[in-house]
């Protein structure tokens, strides 16, 4: 035989070969997989199992033939056979799945009409992603974010880190490294501390096929109190009554205090919770200015850390004739509102009162062709008894 011809048929040979379908699948390690077997089936069948595992045996092993073979027993010199098990369609079922002895490629072939249908799986096996680094820090501080995950087989997992915006609105992507190991993915991200990050939490996203897997670190950030502020925020005027706030940020949450200028001999309300005090301005400051201070604390590494701010505003006597913006606001909404529902039960009476008017025209109508009805009845019965007398004038004669 030619040389030509030999390589004619080897070109056909592999073209054939390439064309049988191939469906990666993944599998997590110590579940299990089903892999189905569809194709076409003789009667009765002649299916086949085979694999050809990469970390174990070079060379395709049989692991289930169907003929004579009622009970769907597993090849019994087969090394993983106690893992195998053929349900009645002939799917191929994977116990226990291993990174070392399962992975790798999988055939199922059945003989219809003296041909041969094949369909291989290409099994990858991967552990579930393990994220590891330091989460408590302290502001400032650097951490690294390491996530890991174990693989082996045909297709590589695509590894990313993501974390959510300052407003806890969208995930943004996290620059990170890959670290690629052999049957090991893994990715580092590098992370210096900000107060933004406290309670943030970052995830690791591992893709196999259509398959993802997450793990995740929450920090803890600690930080010094900071973002001292009085609500309304600058502000030097207010009325009388009105309540006034400080705010601070900080982790621990530190504690706030507000003190007052001068002699204060009437009682101010206060009130106070974590990362924040309040006071109502009294009625007895109408008329005068007053400087309050807020000093707001926490305690870093056993040291107290104190920041303080301070106000200076005047008092006045809030008229009442004239509408803050907020009630502007609100009494425009109560009245847009009851206009709405207005121009709804208007229009409700219109249509009810057009209604009301055409059924009282048809009525109308209705009564004006009675009448007309009884007189052509009398019209008609006169002209019978007419019809009558002239026939029985008629007999008489």
């Amino acid at each position: 035989m030619s040389r030509f011809v030999l390589g004619v048929i080897l070109l056909i040979k592999f073209t054939l070969m390439s064309a049988d379908p191939v469906i990666d699948i993944t599998a997590i390690a110590g579940g299990s997989v089903s892999l189905r077997c569809d194709i076409s089936t003789s009667n009765p069948p002649s299916v086949s199992w085979s694999d050809l595992v990469y970390n174990s045996d070079h060379n395709p092993q049989k692991i289930f033939l169907s003929e004579n073979n009622v009970n769907r027993t597993i090849d019994v010199r087969h090394p993983n056979r106690n893992n195998y098990r053929v349900e009645e369609d002939y799917s191929l079922v994977i116990n226990n799945c291993r990174l070392e002895e399962d992975p790798g490629q999988y055939v199922c072939q059945s003989r219809v009409d003296g041909k041969v249908l094949q369909l291989t799986y290409m099994l990858t096996v991967i552990e579930l992603p393990q994220c590891r680094g330091m989460t408590d820090l302290s502001e400032g501080e650097r951490t690294v974010l390491d996530c890991q995950a174990a693989f082996s087989g045909h297709t590589h997992p695509v590894v990313r880190w993501t974390a959510m915006d300052h407003n806890g609105h969208r995930e943004m992507n996290i620059t990170s490294v890959d670290r690629f190991e052999v049957r090991l993915s893994r990715h580092i991200a590098t992370v210096t501390a900000t107060p933004r990050d406290n309670g943030r939490r970052y995830t690791c996203h591992v893709t196999l096929g259509s398959t993802t897997f997450d793990c995740s670190l929450l920090l803890n950030v600690t930080y010094e109190v900071h973002n001292v502020t009085f609500l309304p925020v600058n502000s030097t005027s207010y009325f009388s009554g009105e309540e006034i706030r400080c705010v601070a940020d900080g982790n621990p949450m530190p504690s706030v205090k507000i003190y007052f200028s001068g002699n204060t001999s009437v009682k101010i309300v206060q009130k106070s919770g974590l990362g924040w005090s309040s006071f109502v301005v009294p009625s007895s400051w109408i008329g005068s200015e007053k400087t309050v201070a807020c000093v707001a604390s926490n305690v870093i590494d056993g040291q107290s850390v104190e920041v303080n701010t301070s106000s200076t505003f005047t008092v006045s006597k809030r008229d009442t004739t004239t509408l803050s913006a907020k009630e502007a606001a609100a009494l425009l909404a109560t009245a847009h509102m009851g206009a709405i529902i207005a121009a709804v039960v208007i229009s409700s009476l219109i249509i009810i009162i057009i209604i009301i008017a055409v059924i009282c025209m048809r009525q109308k109508k209705k009564n004006k062709q009675l009448p007309q009805s009884k007189t052509g009845e009398r019209l008609l019965s006169h002209s019978e008894s007419n019809t009558s007398g002239l026939h029985h004038r008629e007999a008489k004669l």
